[in-house]
């Protein structure tokens, strides 16, 4: 049985290809669905370490897997696609679920005001407004997780990127998917 980083992140690579699939036709679980694709989102720290401890070689495929597998999430775990019956929870939302809420929210309103999709005027009351959340929640200790304070860090370069019009810069992961889409 093949084991190591390389492999790990292939299967998770398919698997979220799987998922962000099924999510597109509604076929399958979507609570599953949602809970399997933060169980990976999770894993995503983790698997960066082990990447960083692989040779230099391997780094860029390593990395563009992942990449994939991040693009996968976005789209599963978005806003729109969280299942129904997980929106009528009542319990306040974990600070680190927050944190990748708010990451990849970021991003895609970063995506859509880079793209020309949409209002512009309505992105930048999206970004306003997550950016209110951020704030709130990186007070609420998620400042004190090295991974997190990164994340929302990422995030605020996009959010802040959008509300300038694109004056400001943007984070390298938004130019890094700016790149490939070209």
């Amino acid at each position: 049985m093949r084991s190591g980083p390389k492999h790990e992140i292939e299967a998770l690579r398919d698997e979220v290809k799987q998922l962000r699939s099924e999510a597109l036709v509604g076929t399958g679980d979507a609570v599953d669905r949602w809970r399997r694709a933060q169980e990976i989102e999770s894993r995503i720290p983790s698997l960066r370490e082990a990447i960083a401890r692989q040779r230099k070689s391997n780094h860029a495929s390593l990395e563009q897997a992942l990449g994939e597998i991040n693009s996968c999430l976005i789209f599963i775990l978005a806003a729109s696609n969280r299942p129904a019956e997980l929106e009528a929870s009542d319990k306040p939302e974990p600070t680190q679920a927050a944190v990748h809420r708010i990451f990849r929210d970021s991003l895609n309103i970063a995506i859509g005001f880079a793209q020309g999709d949409g209002s512009s005027a309505a992105l930048h009351r999206q970004a306003v407004a997550l950016r209110d959340e951020l704030l709130a929640v990186a007070t609420a200790g998620a400042l004190d997780d090295p991974e997190q304070q990164r994340m929302l860090n990422t995030a605020e370069l996009d959010l802040s990127y959008v509300t300038s019009g694109g004056k400001r810069p943007h984070s390298t992961r938004l130019a890094h998917l700016r790149a490939s889409s070209e």
